[in-house]
């Protein structure tokens, strides 16, 4: 990073936590980047959009043509209200378990047909979720093909494997690879942030 990075940055690129408590991000050239003459990193956090860029904290007007906005994850909430047979949210499910938890980090019980991906323990941090999104999809399919064939009304997830969901969690109570070490140790779950 040092080698890489404009030095007027590495007070705020170089982190102040331990590797793998976020994302470990492998650079591809993006350090290089900050290089370039039409590149200016701005730290000073945004106020508002408007109709033809950003106003920063600071009273700035930023130009932009194209803003992308990313959301990241919220990682130890499901920040989503979905509500389930007993009127129970996900968000009161999880308090009644410790924190997040979820069938193969797919289903709850009370929750019928509700599927998520990327649920409780199915995030490495560290490398694409690709193809566990794919293995969750596989099993998903497999979930709703008799509900959409009319064969069964739904696919009520009666309760958690308690072993499954004990083994997960001890394994991970002394863990400290999880996005954003202030989340709930053992406790490891990705949603859209709001």
């Amino acid at each position: 990073m040092l080698q890489q990075a404009p030095a007027k940055y590495h007070a705020r690129l170089i982190p102040n936590y331990a590797l793998g408590c976020k994302r470990i991000l492998f650079d591809t050239d993006y350090l290089r980047a900050l290089h370039q003459d039409n590149i200016e990193v701005n730290w000073d956090g945004i106020d508002s959009i408007v109709k033809n860029g950003i106003v920063t904290k600071k009273g700035d007007l930023l130009d932009f043509d194209v803003i992308i906005f990313a959301t990241g994850y919220a990682t130890d909430r499901y920040p989503l209200v979905v509500q389930g047979t007993k009127g129970q949210t996900v968000q009161d499910y999880h308090g009644t378990q410790g924190g997040p938890v979820a069938y193969l980090g797919t289903c709850l019980p009370g929750f019928p047909n509700f599927c998520m991906l990327s649920g409780p323990n199915t995030a490495t941090g560290h490398t694409s979720v690709i193809f566990t999104e794919e293995v969750q999809v596989d099993y998903i399919i497999k979930l709703v093909k008799p509900v959409i064939e009319r064969q069964i009304a739904s696919h009520p997830l009666r309760s958690l494997k308690a072993q499954q969901t004990t083994i997960i969690q001890k394994s991970k109570q002394d863990c400290r690879t999880l996005f954003g070490c202030t989340a709930t140790p053992g406790i490891e779950l990705v949603g859209p942030a709001r």
